[in-house]
């Protein structure tokens, strides 16, 4: 049977349902083994007795045409997460007492070892560790030496085999810097990862990327609205509908990274990171004279920011076919349930969590024109990008993607902008 080929799903499928359809009730046989209807000397012959008659409601149902589709958007697998601890800082990371030499006492090291695992975030320790766990596996794979302290040699060796390999001059410097931290971290010299045919290596790989620059999709309010016209075709419930509209318009007039509002796995999450429904809140607030609605976001462990362990982000109501208040109320109104405080935001209507994977599958879907395809990357410069052409001024920019500027340690607690009022007209004005 190894030299035959495997059947399909769909074959193993059609067969399934074939034998559960002649099945009547259940076939158990008690207090003896099964083994004699299947002995090749004078097998028994099969039971028949049926125990009774099942009405044809209640049979297997019969076998529909089976269509190779993908999963539908907003279907999912009812799984709910787990939640994990976690934060953007913590006491692992590349440091350890066994790296700081005789003479320190034990408490007084774990003391300073765990304050010096914190001056990088827990992801950028995870990044190095990777980098450093891919140079041990080429080793394996070319039979090529890599050592601590790394020579000249091998370190021209390993720039050499990541260039063939085709890697991209930002992932050559990621290995380089990773590669110095380890050294650092052991008080190592690093003079061989300054050679200068790597450094003009690495430059040159820079000069020929930029003849075939990397085109990033950008989104627009024209796409924006051709996506909103699509989901509204799909074959999906409403409520559906109105759970992916909302991340999408957040994700637009939030400047947001896709990370920031919804969570990466069905399995689990962390709630240091994840944005949970206790996040969210409207507030209402005073620009002049007017009362305007906002919805008010606290992300947590924003990569923009070093010093401040939040930010808010701030989407007012606009009014018209893409107001992220609107949006809102819409998908509040059409759940069973309120989103429960300690949990995810986004989830479907069977409780499991909305993920980054659904959604950039949806807007393959909804935006099936667009090359390359169009991901919740593309949102994060989107609003910045229409309001700079529009006039808005450099630092209201900044703030608005918190981006670092001059102003923007001043104004990211209020989560408003320094213009706010001039935004808020901007904002209002835009129309397809």
């Amino acid at each position: 049977m190894d030299d035959q080929p495997y059947p399909t799903a769909a074959t193993v499928w059609r067969e399934f349902v074939a034998v559960m359809r002649n099945v009547e009730t259940h076939a158990n046989q008690s207090n003896e083994s099964i083994e004699k209807y299947w002995r090749a000397e004078a097998p028994e012959a099969w039971p028949k007795r049926k125990g009774g008659s099942v009405p044809e409601a209640q049979k297997w149902p019969k076998h529909k045409k089976l269509k190779a589709l993908p999963t539908p958007p907003g279907v999912s697998t009812g799984k709910i997460p787990i939640a994990v601890s976690g934060s953007k800082y913590s006491m692992r990371g590349g440091f350890s007492i066994k790296h700081l030499g005789p003479g320190l006492q034990p408490e007084l090291a774990s003391a300073l070892v765990g304050a010096a695992n914190h001056s990088l975030a827990s992801s950028t320790w995870r990044s190095y560790s990777s980098v450093w766990r891919m140079v041990g596996k080429i080793a394996r794979e070319t039979g090529l030496t890599f050592r601590f302290p790394l020579t000249m040699a091998m370190v021209r060796n390993l720039v050499g085999l990541l260039i063939k390999r085709g890697m991209k001059s930002s992932t050559v410097l990621s290995y380089m810097a990773s590669l110095k931290q380890a050294h650092r971290l052991r008080g190592l010299d690093t003079s061989s990862m300054e050679d200068i045919v790597v450094k003009a290596a690495v430059r040159g790989m820079k000069n020929r990327e930029s003849l075939t620059p990397l085109r990033r999709p950008v989104m627009t309010l024209e796409k924006l609205g051709i996506a909103k016209i699509n989901l509204m075709k799909l074959k999906i419930p409403t409520r559906r509908k109105r759970t992916i509209w909302l991340v999408l318009v957040w994700l637009f007039f939030g400047s947001l990274r896709g990370s920031e509002l919804l969570v990466p796995s069905k399995k689990h999450y962390d709630p240091c990171k994840t944005l949970l429904a206790g996040d969210m809140k409207t507030k209402v607030v005073k620009t002049g004279k007017e009362v305007v609605n906002t919805i008010q976001l606290t992300l947590k462990a924003p990569k923009t920011s070093r010093s401040l362990p939040v930010q808010v982000v701030e989407m007012p109501e606009i009014g018209g076919w893409f107001c992220p208040w609107s949006a809102y109320w819409k998908w509040l109104k059409d759940r069973k349930t309120k989103p429960v405080g300690g949990k995810p935001l986004f989830s479907w209507e069977d409780g499991s969590v909305v993920t980054l994977e659904e959604i950039n599958k949806v807007l393959v879907v909804i935006l099936p024109r667009e090359d390359p395809a169009m991901t919740t990357r593309a949102f994060r410069p989107a609003l910045p990008s229409i309001l700079a052409r529009e006039g808005v001024q450099e630092s209201t920019l900044k703030d608005l993607g918190r981006w670092t500027s001059k102003t923007y340690l001043h104004y990211v607690r209020e989560g408003r902008s320094s213009d706010w009022r001039g935004l808020l007209l901007k904002l209002r004005g835009l129309r397809l």
